[in-house]
């Protein structure tokens, strides 16, 4: 599959069909949910307040995510001259997620060539999980474009070009306080700044892992330490160590707590059940996050396996850099699908290596079929027929979703297997690749139309903003049901809002004068009733039709109107104690 074109092109390509691909969702996509409203709503409260270093959720202190993301977003919320949306928000992380591909295919393009170049950077555009993250505004979209550079500036050091400057000129045995070269001192700053997006250590670890079993198993097989020695630098080490405390050292001494989140969130994860899932967890969840390509990703690890195992190449590092994170992930007690994110570039790659053997194997058993592209279409076809039959009452948009179901998928099974009997590669990838790409942009307006779960919430929203009196603040209740969807109210909200804890910070925060407070307005949960009639007369003024998740009707969202006693009613110490620590 070598196909020479210049990187210029392969990544115009692919920034074009990928950045069309997302520029789908970003105009016509669901509502965000609770997760994906965090960094919208921490960036749209620090464009309010010009605070930049310290976050804010309601006008509270929030350090579970380092800044920089959301400086991001705040930039293109000011470039767009709006405060709060949606669509807007997925456009941040679009501008994130772009630059990721084309560091893939240049990745690519170095260990092999330009056919799997290209093939890399749209096979992990359209892959399941990152097409997910790439529309979506959280922190691991930022923090997976940072550890995407720090492995493809590791591999142009690693493996330069053949007669390159960098290749004739790179010292024999480097000391560990004498100079390197300005590729090294950004790797070193990446390194370090892989703390910037998620916290402390996460997205080192991402990025370190394959970087080290691959340096690792070069001095075991060469056994010399040669290999290690580039790295092995005083000055390196520094820079990464001071660009990952920056922020950290910044917030500690006016936010000592964050001592505490650390402990709480890295030792939780780690080995205190936070997240527990069984330790083959990833095995089950690796082919999910890959679909569509899981086929040929674990066909092009068989294939590179063998010269993997016989010596240190490009064919290592990629196994490494695709192994390495889920094994060692499975150590821990935390586990969730989409830390796998910052793998899928060695998948992506490993995908285009396999798809050869794959095409050459389909086209010899093809060929042995007549008609087989039709009838592997009327049989899809069929079976979409006899499910339909037997669900269509159960699946939102019915008969008429059933239809285009069928139409699609019976489709795209006769031009995926008319591709794979094409004779050139590129032309049979392009044809395995529409129907990916079609299937994507149906997707978007249908999860629009039929699965928004938000879709009542918002026009809750709407209605008690013309309740609540324009001089009134907006109190908006921390979530103990959801806690991130008190992002999301604060976010959806078209007035700023500020976050409360319990009924006498309600009291506190509604205070516009030195006179006692006499009433507040509270976005609660119907269950909160109970909790409010402590401090006061509580009138439910409005009560959404649906709330998203909920289980019982205590958890439909409501609209309290609270009239405090005079003098209000002391709170309970321990209680308020608890409740208002600033650690989510």
């Amino acid at each position: 599959m070598q196909t020479k074109c210049t990187f210029a092109k392969i990544a115009a390509l692919i920034l074009s069909i990928a950045g069309g691909l997302y520029l789908m969702p970003v105009l016509w996509g669901r509502t965000l949910t609770g997760h994906e409203s965090v960094q919208p709503q921490t960036s749209r409260e620090m464009l309010n307040s010009g605070r930049w270093l310290i976050p804010t959720v309601g006008g509270d202190v929030w350090l579970e995510r380092p800044p920089p993301p959301m400086w991001w977003i705040r930039m293109i919320y000011t470039i767009s001259g709006v405060q709060a949306s949606d669509s807007i928000a997925r456009l941040a992380a679009v501008l994130a997620a772009l630059p990721i591909l084309v560091l893939i295919a240049g990745i690519a393009k170095r260990l092999f060539d330009s056919g799997p170049a290209v093939m890399a950077g749209l096979i992990l555009a359209t892959m399941h999980e990152f097409y997910s993250y790439a529309i979506n505004p959280e922190a691991d979209i930022f923090l997976c474009l940072i550890v995407t550079a720090v492995l493809a500036v590791f591999v142009f050091q690693e493996f330069p070009q053949p007669g390159s400057s960098r290749a004739a000129l790179a010292p024999t045995k480097p000391s560990w306080l004498g100079w390197r070269s300005w590729w090294m001192v950004s790797f070193f700053l990446l390194l370090g700044a892989t703390n910037w997006a998620k916290g402390l250590l996460f997205g080192t670890v991402m990025a370190a892992a394959p970087i080290t079993l691959y340096l690792f198993s070069k001095a075991v097989q060469e056994r010399s330490i040669q290999p290690l020695r580039p790295y092995l630098w005083c000055w390196g080490w520094l820079i990464a160590v001071v660009a990952a405390l920056a922020w950290p050292l910044a917030v500690i001494g006016q936010h000592p707590e964050i001592i505490q989140l650390w402990q709480e969130h890295y030792l939780g994860r780690l080995h205190r059940g936070y997240l527990r899932e069984p330790w083959w967890y990833y095995a089950v969840q690796l082919p999910y996050v890959l679909l569509p390509w899981t086929l040929p990703a674990m066909v092009g690890l068989v294939v590179s396996a063998r010269a993997a195992w016989q010596r240190a190449g490009p064919e290592r590092f990629i196994v490494c850099w695709a192994l390495s994170p889920p094994l060692l992930l499975s150590l821990a007690d935390g586990k969730h699908h989409h830390y796998l994110l910052h793998c899928l570039g060695g998948w992506a790659i490993l995908s285009a290596i396999g798809l050869a053997p794959l095409w050459n194997w389909l086209q010899q058993h093809l060929r042995r079929l007549p008609h087989s592209s039709a009838i592997g279409a009327a049989a899809i076809a069929l079976l979409g027929g006899l499910a339909g039959i037997l669900w269509h009452t159960k699946i939102p948009g019915g008969w008429s979703t059933v239809l285009g179901v069928i139409l699609f998928s019976s489709s795209a099974t006769w031009m995926t297997l008319h591709a794979c009997q094409q004779r050139r590669p590129l032309r049979a990838f392009a044809g395995i690749l529409i129907p990916v790409l079609a299937g994507y942009c149906l997707w978007t307006p249908y999860q629009a139309t039929y699965l928004d779960d938000y879709r009542d919430d918002l026009l809750f929203l709407q209605q008690v903003q013309k309740i609540i009196p324009e001089d009134a603040p907006v109190l908006v209740q921390y979530d103990w049901t959801a806690p991130l969807e008190t992002f999301w109210v604060l976010y959806h909200m078209q007035r700023p809002g500020i976050l409360i804890r319990d009924p006498w910070q309600a009291a506190e925060k509604s205070q516009t004068s030195d006179e006692p407070p006499s009433t507040a307005y509270v976005l609660a949960r119907r269950m909160d009733l109970s909790l409010y009639t402590q401090v006061g007369i509580v009138e439910t003024l409005l009560e959404s039709t649906k709330t998203r998740g909920e289980k019982t009707l205590s958890q439909r969202r409501v609209l309290y109107r609270i009239r405090f006693f005079q003098p209000l009613p002391a709170g309970p110490e321990e209680y308020l104690r608890v409740v208002r620590r600033t650690l989510w």
